[in-house]
C-alpha cells in the first residue's frame, strides 16, 4: 500500500462568441491554473514477474478568472472553475528479467 500528493497543473482554454448586435465577435484566452492531489493504492504481486494494482487520485484545481472582450463595448468575465477530479485505475504489470549484473 501506498500514499501520495503533490503538485497539480492544468491547461484551460476559455472563449466566448458574441453575437449581439450587427457586429459578431468573440475572443478566447488560454491559461494555466494549479492546484493539489493526492491518492493513493495497493499493489500485489503474485508471481515474481506479475502484480496487480488499484489506485485513486483526486486532483483540486483553484478557480481562475479572464476577461474577454465581445462586440459590445466592455469586457466579460469568467470565472473558470474546474470541478474535482477523481480518478480511479486498475492495472496488470509484467517485470521483464531481473536485474541486469556486470560481470568481467
Amino acid at each position: 500500500m501506498y500514499a501520495k500528493g503533490g503538485y497539480a497543473n492544468a491547461g484551460v482554454r476559455v472563449s466566448v462568441a458574441d453575437t449581439a448586435g450587427v457586429n459578431q465577435g468573440g475572443g478566447a484566452q488560454s491559461g494555466r491554473v494549479s492546484g493539489w492531489v493526492f491518492g493513493g493504492g495497493a499493489e500485489f504481486g503474485f508471481t515474481p514477474n506479475w502484480s496487480i494494482g488499484l489506485e485513486y487520485d483526486r486532483v483540486s484545481l483553484r478557480t481562475a478568472n479572464y476577461q474577454l472582450a465581445g462586440a459590445a463595448a466592455g469586457l466579460y468575465a469568467f470565472d473558470v472553475h474546474v470541478r474535482d477530479i477523481n480518478l480511479v485505475m486498475g492495472r496488470v504489470n509484467y517485470r521483464f528479467g531481473g536485474p541486469v549484473v556486470a560481470r568481467n
